[in-house]
Protein backbone atom coordinates (compact mmCIF):
# COMPACT_ATOMS: atom_id res chain seq x y z
CA UNK A 1 0.00 0.00 0.00
CA UNK A 2 1.44 3.55 -1.09
CA UNK A 3 1.69 6.25 1.46
CA UNK A 4 -1.20 8.12 -1.24
CA UNK A 5 -3.69 5.21 -0.89
CA UNK A 6 -3.02 5.27 2.58
CA UNK A 7 -3.53 9.01 3.19
CA UNK A 8 -6.49 8.32 1.21
CA UNK A 9 -8.16 5.86 3.09
CA UNK A 10 -7.60 8.18 6.03
CA UNK A 11 -9.31 11.14 4.50
CA UNK A 12 -12.37 8.56 3.06
CA UNK A 13 -12.88 7.15 7.11
CA UNK A 14 -12.66 10.71 8.23
CA UNK A 15 -15.52 12.17 6.05
CA UNK A 16 -17.56 8.93 6.71
CA UNK A 17 -17.21 9.83 10.39
CA UNK A 18 -18.28 13.33 9.23
CA UNK A 19 -21.36 11.51 7.91
CA UNK A 20 -21.38 13.45 5.05
CA UNK A 21 -20.94 11.96 1.33
CA UNK A 22 -18.30 13.09 -1.22
CA UNK A 23 -20.60 15.04 -3.01
CA UNK A 24 -21.66 17.56 0.52
CA UNK A 25 -18.04 17.02 1.74
CA UNK A 26 -16.70 18.53 -1.79
CA UNK A 27 -19.57 21.13 -2.20
CA UNK A 28 -18.60 22.44 1.26
CA UNK A 29 -14.71 22.42 0.68
CA UNK A 30 -15.17 24.04 -2.77
CA UNK A 31 -13.60 21.52 -4.20
CA UNK A 32 -14.59 18.89 -7.00
CA UNK A 33 -16.31 15.84 -6.21
CA UNK A 34 -14.13 14.11 -9.03
CA UNK A 35 -11.00 15.35 -7.28
CA UNK A 36 -12.27 14.42 -3.75
CA UNK A 37 -12.57 10.88 -5.42
CA UNK A 38 -9.50 10.87 -6.49
CA UNK A 39 -7.46 11.88 -3.21
CA UNK A 40 -9.79 9.24 -1.53
CA UNK A 41 -8.59 6.30 -3.80
CA UNK A 42 -4.60 7.78 -3.76
CA UNK A 43 -4.56 8.87 -7.15
CA UNK A 44 -3.60 12.46 -6.56
CA UNK A 45 -2.50 14.57 -3.73
CA UNK A 46 -4.67 17.84 -2.57
CA UNK A 47 -2.90 20.65 -2.71
CA UNK A 48 -2.28 22.41 1.16
CA UNK A 49 -4.73 24.86 0.95
CA UNK A 50 -7.63 22.65 -0.65
CA UNK A 51 -6.81 19.59 1.88
CA UNK A 52 -6.64 22.35 4.87
CA UNK A 53 -10.14 23.67 3.61
CA UNK A 54 -11.68 19.87 3.23
CA UNK A 55 -10.27 19.20 6.90
CA UNK A 56 -11.72 22.23 8.33
CA UNK A 57 -15.23 20.81 7.17
CA UNK A 58 -14.51 17.40 8.69
CA UNK A 59 -13.97 19.31 11.78
CA UNK A 60 -10.07 18.03 12.09
CA UNK A 61 -7.10 19.20 12.09
CA UNK A 62 -3.36 17.65 10.50
CA UNK A 63 -2.85 15.82 14.09
CA UNK A 64 -6.10 13.93 13.02
CA UNK A 65 -5.88 13.00 10.14
CA UNK A 66 -1.81 11.55 10.56
CA UNK A 67 -3.40 10.23 13.25
CA UNK A 68 -6.26 8.50 10.89
CA UNK A 69 -3.43 7.17 8.56
CA UNK A 70 -1.56 5.41 11.17
CA UNK A 71 -4.57 3.46 12.42
CA UNK A 72 -4.88 2.68 8.51
CA UNK A 73 -1.54 0.92 8.50
CA UNK A 74 -2.33 -0.81 12.16
CA UNK A 75 -0.98 1.29 14.77
CA UNK A 76 -2.92 2.20 17.88
CA UNK A 77 -3.98 6.26 18.43
CA UNK A 78 -0.36 7.57 20.31
CA UNK A 79 -1.45 8.92 23.99
CA UNK A 80 -1.29 12.67 24.39
CA UNK A 81 -1.71 14.64 26.95
CA UNK A 82 -1.85 18.73 27.10
CA UNK A 83 0.97 20.42 28.63
CA UNK A 84 0.53 24.00 30.47
CA UNK A 85 0.97 26.05 27.48
CA UNK A 86 -1.39 24.45 25.53
CA UNK A 87 0.97 22.38 22.93
CA UNK A 88 -0.22 18.94 22.60
CA UNK A 89 2.62 16.93 23.43
CA UNK A 90 3.04 13.37 21.79
CA UNK A 91 4.89 11.03 23.80
CA UNK A 92 4.75 8.18 21.71
CA UNK A 93 8.57 7.11 20.73
CA UNK A 94 8.95 8.03 17.24
CA UNK A 95 10.59 4.25 17.13
CA UNK A 96 7.56 2.70 17.54
CA UNK A 97 6.15 4.32 13.54
CA UNK A 98 6.83 2.77 10.92
CA UNK A 99 9.45 4.95 7.98
CA UNK A 100 6.66 5.50 6.31
CA UNK A 101 4.30 7.32 8.72
CA UNK A 102 7.54 8.99 10.17
CA UNK A 103 7.94 10.26 6.49
CA UNK A 104 3.90 11.56 6.57
CA UNK A 105 4.88 13.05 10.24
CA UNK A 106 7.63 14.69 8.82
CA UNK A 107 5.29 16.09 5.62
CA UNK A 108 2.76 17.12 8.42
CA UNK A 109 5.30 19.38 9.90
CA UNK A 110 6.60 20.91 7.32
CA UNK A 111 2.73 21.69 6.19
CA UNK A 112 2.28 22.90 9.42
CA UNK A 113 5.24 25.35 9.34
CA UNK A 114 3.76 26.43 6.04
CA UNK A 115 0.31 26.93 7.42
CA UNK A 116 2.06 29.21 10.23
CA UNK A 117 4.33 31.34 7.67
CA UNK A 118 0.71 31.94 5.89
CA UNK A 119 -0.83 32.95 8.68
CA UNK A 120 1.79 35.56 9.87
CA UNK A 121 1.73 36.92 6.58
CA UNK A 122 -1.81 37.56 6.59
CA UNK A 123 -0.78 39.31 9.71
CA UNK A 124 -2.42 35.97 12.04
CA UNK A 125 -5.77 36.01 10.13
CA UNK A 126 -6.91 32.02 9.10
CA UNK A 127 -5.52 31.32 5.05
CA UNK A 128 -8.78 33.07 3.31
CA UNK A 129 -10.61 34.50 5.86
CA UNK A 130 -8.55 37.55 6.19
CA UNK A 131 -6.49 39.12 8.98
Amino acid sequence: MTTLTTVGQALRRLREDAGLTQLDAARRAGIAKNSLSAWERGRTAPQLEKLLAYLEILAVDLRDLGDAVAEELGYPRPPTSDDPQGEVVDPAPRTRWSPELSLLQDQITDLRREVGELRRSLGGGRPGRGP
